[in-house]
C-alpha cells in the first residue's frame, strides 16, 4: 500500500448503544484499561491509518477518548438509536470532519468500540487486500460468513456512491464483541493476564 500512503485513512471508532447485561461497556475495563482505548491504540499503531476518531454520544466514552487523545465526532440524535445504520454513522462521521475541521477522508475505516482483540495486522492487511484488489469495500465477517460490523473499510466515492454492492471484499474475524460480564471473563481466561494480552498487540 505504499503507493498510496499520501491518502487520507481516516478511522472511526462507532459506538452502539449498551447492552443489557453491561451498562457503560464502551468505557467498562478489561486488564485496568476502558475497552475502547485498547481498539483507539491499535488504530493509532497502523502503518496506514492517518486519523482515529471516535463518533459517540456517550459522556463517559467522550471523556475517555479525549483522555487518550482522540477527538469525538458528536452523534446527531437521528443516528443514536439502536436501528441506526452504520454506513449512516460513518457518512455522517466524514462529513463532518469535512465542514468542521476541513479534514479530509479518501478511505474511511468503520470499527467497532468493543472488540479489544482487533490487531495491527487485521486493520493494515485488510487495507491492502482492498487496494491490491482494486476494491470499493472491505467488510468483516464471522466464522459462518454472516457479516458482524466489525471492521468495514470503504472508499469515499463508496460511501456517498449510488451502490455499495459490488467489488466488495470479505474478511473474517473472529473476535469477541463485549456484551455481557460473560464477555470480560472470556477475555481474561484466553489471555490470563494484561501482559499476555499485550504481547499480541501487533
Amino acid at each position: 500500500m505504499s503507493e498510496n500512503d499520501h491518502r487520507h485513512v481516516n478511522a472511526v471508532v462507532i459506538t452502539r448503544p449498551d447492552p443489557a447485561g453491561l451498562p457503560g461497556r464502551n468505557v467498562y475495563k478489561l486488564f485496568g484499561r476502558p475497552l475502547i482505548c485498547w481498539t483507539l491504540d491499535t488504530l493509532k499503531l497502523s502503518r496506514h491509518v492517518t486519523g482515529v476518531y471516535v463518533c459517540t454520544s456517550d459522556e463517559a466514552t467522550i471523556g475517555v477518548a479525549r483522555d487518550a487523545d482522540c477527538a469525538v465526532i458528536p452523534r446527531p440524535p437521528s443516528l443514536d438509536e439502536a436501528r441506526s445504520l452504520r454506513v449512516d454513522i460513518l457518512r455522517h462521521a466524514v462529513q463532518w470532519l469535512e465542514q468542521e475541521h476541513r479534514l479530509e477522508t479518501d478511505v474511511a475505516v468503520a470499527v467497532r468500540a468493543t472488540i479489544p482483540e482487533l490487531r495491527r495486522r487485521d486493520v493494515d492487511n485488510t487495507l491492502e487486500f482492498l487496494d491490491r484488489h482494486q476494491l470499493r469495500e472491505m467488510i468483516s465477517v464471522s466464522a459462518d460468513c454472516l457479516q458482524n460490523d466489525d471492521l468495514r473499510i470503504i472508499h469515499r466515492r463508496a460511501l456517498f456512491g449510488q451502490s455499495l454492492s459490488h467489488h466488495v471484499g470479505v474478511t473474517k474475524t473472529e473476535f469477541i464483541d463485549v456484551r455481557s460480564l460473560d464477555d470480560i471473563a472470556a477475555l481474561q481466561t484466553r489471555y490470563e493476564s494484561r501482559e499476555r494480552f499485550d504481547a499480541t498487540r501487533e
